[in-house]
């Protein structure tokens, strides 16, 4: 499974459950005031 993830150019890393809620954090924060100004949708 990593080989075919990383053939796709995904970065795999490991690290504990608060290391991944702190990366939700930063990139929701990064990523929010994007959302804002485009309006962007999932739809």
């Amino acid at each position: 499974m990593k080989s075919a993830l990383n053939a796709q150019g995904f970065d795999l890393i490991g690290g504990t459950p608060e290391d991944f809620a702190k990366l939700i954090r930063s990139e929701s924060e990064k990523w929010a005031p994007v959302i804002r100004k485009t309006g962007a949708r999932i739809d």
